[in-house]
């Protein structure tokens, strides 16, 4: 087993521990993984665990951060990967890719450029936080609006979900930077099957409860203040689809009623958009409105569901693991991480059993590693189909 070397924050080295009774990581290409190290009470390591409240763990080329402690009849080390410090970071403003490119704020849409604005501006207070360009032409256009208060992580999270993609934070011992990067998975050339002795215990699972077409969210109004309807200010234009689900207050003085857009409004009224298109419209208050996302199929087939969103962004992200369950569970054998595959690689599975047999390429989103006295070894955690 691998040395466990830890460090503070200042990457100053305060300890390598070497008798480690067990270690666990589970680690992912576009979420947060964790750790846990077994060692005796009468390591160093203990006591320094207690004094050093901020602490990173790594062992070969795994990381992470250090979230907590137990001492019992043996000392334990709980963490998480370093792109957690991701989430200890917020963004407040209200944006979308779309008005970010128009302003000038981002030179393109892609995933790179999205996140190098998320991150230059969510770290902004850290000067030895890095982010790490990648080639360009590996990221595609997404698009990814803030309408309230979100961690740093669910952000950039969110944004490599569209693209397909992954992101990691590594804590750089030799820079003295944490170093932002991401990931694009490789297709490997090797499939996995019992016929090719690299995989066993394969199995094969289908379940369309979870399935669904199209279904309903409650749109969010972005409550954008007032409007003076005499003088127009702000400007408002008709048929832009930037209005959808922007909403102002009528401020109205000299009249009891003024004209604009081909509708009458009062002191008081709102004007809102609730149509894609950009039109506006009448209204009391400022309520979330029902909006369908229509289902591709019709008749029976038609089916929808209630969806927990409050913007089409999110409602669609949903509905897109709304897929049913059809995948392949197996076991690999043989394989190395870090050697024959990495996290957010895409590798073929096959299964065959009697009259049966399904191939389906599957996005390695993740691996479990174990190191135990007795027992070590690894598994890669797969997408279910239609979840990447």
């Amino acid at each position: 087993m691998e040395d466990v070397r830890i460090y503070d924050f200042e990457f100053n080295l305060l300890h390598i521990e070497h008798n480690i009774s067990a270690c666990y990581w589970k680690l992912y290409d576009n979420e947060i993984g964790t750790f846990e190290m077994h060692f005796s009470l009468e390591s160093p390591l203990t006591k320094i665990a207690v004094e050093n409240r901020y602490l990173v763990a790594i062992q070969g080329n795994k990381q992470a951060i250090i979230t907590g402690r137990k001492i019992d009849s043996e000392s334990v080390l709980y963490g998480r990967s370093c792109n957690w410090i991701l989430t200890r970071f917020c963004l407040c403003d209200y944006f979308d890719t779309t008005t970010l490119a128009a302003r000038g704020d981002i030179p393109a849409k892609d995933a790179q450029s999205v996140c190098q604005y998320l991150v230059t501006k969510g770290m902004k207070g850290v000067t030895n936080f890095l982010f790490e360009s990648g080639e360009a032409a590996n990221f595609g256009e997404v698009f990814l609006q803030n309408r309230k208060i979100s961690s740093l992580f669910d952000l950039v999270k969110n944004c490599m979900e569209q693209d397909g993609g992954g992101h990691q934070v590594v804590f750089d011992v030799h820079l003295k930077q944490w170093v932002f990067k991401l990931t694009k998975g490789k297709t490997l050339t090797t499939a996995l099957s019992e016929d090719n002795r690299n995989a066993y215990d394969s199995e094969y699972l289908e379940d369309i409860q979870n399935t669904f077409e199209g279904g309903y969210f409650e749109q969010e109004i972005t409550d954008m203040g007032e409007w003076d309807i005499y003088t127009n200010y702000p400007v408002l234009e008709e048929d832009l689809p930037e209005n959808f689900a922007k909403g102002y207050k009528v401020t109205l003085s000299r009249s009891t009623t003024y004209r604009r857009f081909g509708i009458d409004f009062a002191d008081g009224d709102y004007i809102v958009c609730k149509s894609a298109s950009g039109k506006w419209e009448k209204a009391s208050n400022l309520e979330n409105f029902h909006v369908r996302i229509a289902p591709e199929r019709l008749g029976i087939y038609a089916w929808e569901t209630p969806l927990d969103a409050d913007n089409e962004q999110d409602a669609r992200q949903l509905l897109a693991k709304m897929r049913g369950k059809k995948q392949i569970i197996l076991k690999t054998r043989g394989l190395a991480f870090g050697k024959d595959y990495q996290l957010g690689d895409f590798v073929m599975q096959k299964i065959r059993k009697g009259m049966f047999s399904y191939n389906a390429v599957r996005k390695i989103t993740g691996v479990n590693l174990w190191y135990e006295a007795n027992d070590v070894g690894e598994q890669p955690i797969f997408a279910e189909e239609g979840q990447y």
